[in-house]
């Protein structure tokens, strides 16, 4: 019996998980999202138990707290969210029918962000795990579909989420991925070919096996992680292949290598390294480090002193070492000892030269070698850090992207509503048409009318000169019975000629009334045209009416913004102006200090100064102190000193003439703004508002000459 465990109180069967299956391009996939909210948030969300679409209210929250945790771009629209039956408390969401080739950038951006969740992350926005499923395009929905049925990627609290099932749905998919990897990598070392970087991680026992096999030495086994990645082992030096140093594939940006990760995903293009192998890691942690650079093209004398010329079989060269030699001996020292034991002969001096020549050139190929892999990895630095920053602005443009289209479908909502009221205006203009004609057609009746009007009031003329007949026959009445039958004819001729006088009374009040109708209705189609007119002229005022109410919004800005600046100027104009009233008087004081002056420089003899000239010596001072900040000069230099203050005053009368100006625009932007606010009265007289109300007058205007029309026949 299969071990059944629980989450949320839905039992969950051990052989109920599995990873999605594999697709072609052109499939049709359907790809779907359920989030599992802790209790606080799912009631504070109001989520309910059953299968219903989300509020509005309720997506925008699920929305934001998907791009909190960096699916944002990933989340579908609203009309694509449900509450979830299968796990209550939970959201789903889901991109129907779409190829598996388009999908493929939405999967990437999803798996990566689950990838970079941590459980603080995820308890920080109250949710338990994220499953992220690959369905066939048949599968409309997550009504039914269980929780753990082909996931794609899963990441989740295991705290919350319970310890065993979270631990076994890890496990599978770290089944999964290590089982098709190595199949793979298998595939690979069958066919021949030696691998010199992999960019996945790949089960290290798996791969020892493999390497061993294909005669390649297994690298050491390091600690494993969810995102550290290594490269493949490297080939012997006596191969004939390349010897690279061991470099460190790059990581993929935000990767956590702390255990802390709450994400695991079933990709398998990019599997993270099985937890199940750690114990083989630990039990392999003692094994001897991998040689350095230097130490790796340092050759093997044994292998190259061989009978048959031919290489060792010697997995890997190795460095010179001597067992009679200490350990702690460096390489120099073991170098020159093992020359200086080299038997004395004489082709002892031309080995050791020989050998010496070799490792020197061999020192320098390993150090050039590692120059140019120091270059390839700056330069694939670079390479990523540029990727990050498209691949940042591609998220940008994304959610950009998505924006646009929610507001296309606000647009498209909003198109489909008028173009119904088009349609409902269109078949209202199509009744009244008719209303129109059948109009025509009861005035094209009204000269028959004419005509029976015409011959009613001919037949009344014959009756009143019977009435005058049979007043003159009324004396005979008691001639002779031979006048009986003539009598009876009277009689009958009376009676004719009183429904003939009938007859002629209703028709001219026929006659009267359709006249007075007919009127009114050439009246009310007078009206309808000019009201028909009157709307067509109306309909573009909606669109002018908004221009003309932002130009007016920006002219009122721009009128508060010269106001501003012209209270501003006015302010500066003020006190400029008290400067040039000071300076005039200045001016006066320095004209008098200049003829002072004059005389006393024409005077032969010095004079003592007096009262007045220690006042025209502090209004020196004061002139000085106005404008110091004009330039360097003597002080006591009163020609220096007048001619700053000349400066000053041209510069404060330039300022004037500038306020003055600006008070005159600020003037002319009021008069504008004036005209415009009256035009703007104008055009509210005559708002949208009244369009519906004209309509329904000229509704009733039509229908009360379809009464009239009916009373008239």
């Amino acid at each position: 019996m299969a071990t059944k465990l629980s989450m949320l109180g839905v039992d969950i069967s051990v052989n109920s998980i599995s990873s999605c299956r594999d697709y072609a391009d052109d499939d049709e996939v359907t790809i779907g999202f359920r989030v599992v909210y802790g209790d606080e948030r799912a009631a504070e969300y109001s989520l309910p138990a059953n299968w219903a679409p989300l509020t509005r209210k309720q997506a925008e929250r699920v929305r934001k707290d998907m791009t909190s945790v960096g699916l944002g771009s990933s989340t579908p629209k609203n009309k694509y969210m449900r509450s979830s039956a299968v796990l209550p408390g939970s959201a789903e969401m889901v991109y129907v029918q779409r190829r598996f080739d388009a999908s493929k950038d939405i999967l990437s951006i999803a798996k990566k962000a689950m990838d970079r969740l941590t459980v603080d992350v995820l308890k920080e926005n109250n949710m338990k795990c994220i499953f992220l499923y690959i369905l066939p395009g048949s599968v409309q929905n997550l009504n039914t579909h269980p929780p753990c049925k082909a996931l794609f990627a899963y990441a989740g609290d295991p705290s919350a989420v319970g310890l065993d099932l979270d631990t076994m749905i890890r496990q599978y998919l770290v089944r999964k991925d290590s089982h098709s990897e190595a199949l793979s990598y298998t595939a690979e070392v069958e066919e021949g070919e030696i691998p010199t970087s992999t960019s996945t991680t790949l089960p290290q026992a798996i791969f020892a096996a493999q390497a061993v096999k294909a005669g390649i030495p297994a690298p050491p086994l390091v600690p494993s992680s969810t995102s550290v990645k290594w490269s493949s082992a490297k080939p012997p030096a006596n191969s004939g292949l390349p010897i690279r140093p061991s470099v460190p594939s790059a990581q993929p940006l935000g990767a956590s290598s702390s255990s802390t990760s709450a994400s695991r995903t079933a990709d398998l293009r990019n599997p993270s390294p099985p937890a199940l192998l750690s114990a083989a890691n630990t039990a392999h942690s003692s094994l001897p480090s991998r040689p350095t650079v230097k130490a790796m093209f340092i050759p093997n004398t044994a292998s190259r002193n061989t009978s048959n010329g031919t290489p060792s079989s010697a997995p890997r060269a190795m460095p010179i070492q001597d067992p009679r030699l200490p350990e702690s001996t460096d390489a120099g020292t073991r170098r020159a000892m093992l020359i200086s034991a080299t038997p004395l002969g004489r082709s002892a001096s031309g080995a050791a030269a020989h050998i010496l020549k070799t490792l020197q050139s061999e020192r320098d190929a390993a150090v050039n070698y590692a120059r140019e892999e120091h270059m390839k990895l700056t330069a694939a630095q670079a390479q990523l850090a540029a990727q990050q920053t498209q691949l940042a602005e591609l998220e940008s443009l994304r959610k950009e992207v998505v924006r646009l289209q929610e507001l296309s479908d606000d647009r498209v909502q909003t198109i489909s509503t008028l173009s119904r009221a088009r349609q409902a205006m269109t078949e209202e203009v199509r009744l009244r048409g008719e209303r129109m004609k059948a109009l025509d057609q009861e005035l094209a009746e009204v000269p028959q009318l004419r005509a029976r009007l015409q011959e009613l009031e001919a037949r009344a003329t014959g009756a009143d000169t019977l009435q005058e007949d049979i007043a003159k026959l009324e004396p005979l009445r008691n001639v002779a019975s031979d006048l009986a039958s003539s009598h009876a004819l009277v009689e009958q001729l009376k009676a004719d000629a009183s429904g003939l006088v009938r007859e002629r009374d209703s028709a001219v009040a026929e006659l009267l009334k359709a006249r007075e109708e007919n009127e009114k209705l050439q009246k009310q189609l007078e009206e309808l045209q000019i009201l028909r007119a009157r709307v067509q002229e109306l309909a573009p005022f909606r669109d002018k009416a908004k221009i003309l109410l932002q130009l007016a919004k920006k002219l009122k800005e721009d009128q508060d913004e010269l106001r501003a600046q012209c209270q501003r100027q006015e302010t500066e104009l003020q006190s400029l102006r008290a400067q040039a009233v000071e300076v005039g008087t200045m001016r006066e004081q320095i004209a008098a200090l200049n003829r002072q002056t004059s005389r006393s420089e024409n005077a032969e003899e010095p004079l003592q100064r007096t009262a007045a000239e220690t006042d025209q010596h502090r209004v020196l001072v004061r002139l000085t102190k106005l404008v110091e900040h004009e330039g360097n000069f003597a002080r006591d230099n009163i020609g220096a000193v007048i001619e700053a203050v000349e400066r000053k005053t041209e510069t404060l009368e330039a300022a004037e003439r500038t306020a003055d100006a600006m008070c005159g625009r600020a003037l002319r932007a009021e008069k504008e703004v004036a005209g415009l606010r009256a035009r703007l009265k104008s055009m509210e007289l005559v708002t949208p508002s009244m369009v519906p109300a004209l309509t329904d007058a000229l509704v009733k205007i039509a229908d009360l000459a379809v009464e009239v029309t009916r009373d008239a026949q």
